[in-house]
């Protein structure tokens, strides 16, 4: 089942979460607003913070807001369901240009927040104390990072323009030190350039997607056992991934490691600019596919029951 947010009154949102119901969705623009998804009508300005991510808890009765601006300033506020309304409840600031690198998450117990600053440093809250710490950065000026949490447990995915050895993975205890660090081969110069897109499968395993040549009709997934593995070899032990006229642009994994989405930017100049593909993750069957004409991000809810994708105007939300 799809629900597409028809009367969002011309507004853009670039962002957004939703709620295990899959009734209600925040969503990111010039401000932050809490959408009802049946009756596709605003319930409440959360907030007027106009470059935001949110992040809701597992518990679903509170939220984070982590928002850039324009003065070096990363600035992370907490809100409290109280009274049938989502209320401020502490607000922080620290310096920093951008939130890129991963979308900010919470530790399982929703007393942390892992979010990152510039592709290059990650950082935790903690929502008791309003202490904010760096708890990682990258070595090198060529790495840029992203990140993904499970189980409280930190993958690091790090890629380069510049050397193979500068790329690979870090996985990271909840303080920020390192359990184990993994390196590409000098060797591996196919790495050299390369978005490293990664994610946790489950608590032994990462799943990394391999952009091919805008040529090949296929890209590579590979399954690796972060423990065990001692050498990293992009095509070693891969599964195909076919998108004729594509171009990976985005992809995500439920919280339940059952389903995967792809977003794939088309090449070939013909209909839409992007297609969504969501797939059962056990077999890459094809459950669902649709063209998007502007693709911003997506996410899936908590219980992984709905995908809210954010395509600039064309909100819509997939009953998985």
């Amino acid at each position: 089942m799809i629900i597409k947010f028809l009367n969002l009154k011309g507004k853009e949102f670039f962002a957004g979460a939703i709620m295990n119901n899959g009734a209600e969705a925040f969503l990111c623009g010039n401000s932050v607003k809490l959408f009802d998804c049946n009756n596709q009508k605003y319930l409440q300005t959360v907030s007027k913070t106009n470059n935001a991510n949110v992040v809701i808890a597992h518990n679903q009765r509170k939220l984070c807001l982590i928002n850039a601006s324009k003065n070096d300033h990363v600035t992370i506020k907490e809100l409290d369901f109280f009274n049938s309304q989502w209320i401020e409840k502490k607000s922080i600031t620290i310096k920093g240009s951008n939130i890129d690198g991963g979308r900010p998450q919470y530790s399982n117990d929703d007393q942390n927040l892992i979010f990152s600053t510039q592709a290059n440093n990650l950082w935790r809250y903690n929502c008791d104390s309003e202490s904010c710490e760096k708890i990682w950065n990258t070595r090198f000026s060529d790495q840029i990072m992203a990140f993904d949490v499970y189980n409280d447990t930190v993958l690091i995915s790090l890629g380069t323009s510049d050397n193979p050895n500068h790329s690979g993975f870090d996985v990271l205890k909840p303080d920020g030190s390192i359990i184990r660090s993994l390196r590409y081969d000098q060797k591996e110069q196919s790495v050299v350039g390369q978005i490293i897109r990664a994610k946790w499968l489950n608590q032994e395993e990462i799943i990394i997607v391999y952009q091919l040549s805008i040529n090949s009709q296929y890209d590579i997934i590979q399954r690796i056992n972060w423990r065990k593995t001692k050498d990293l070899l992009q095509i070693s032990e891969s599964i195909k991934l076919y998108r004729p006229s594509r171009t990976l642009f985005d992809f995500q994994i439920s919280p339940n490691r059952q389903l995967i989405a792809f977003v794939w930017l088309n090449w070939n100049k013909q209909g839409a600019l992007y297609h969504l593909g969501v797939y059962s993750f056990t077999d890459l069957a094809l459950l669902y596919e649709t063209d998007i004409e502007m693709f911003s991000s997506m996410i899936f809810s908590e219980n992984s029951h709905y995908l809210l994708v954010c395509s600039l105007g064309s909100y819509f939300i997939i009953n998985s």
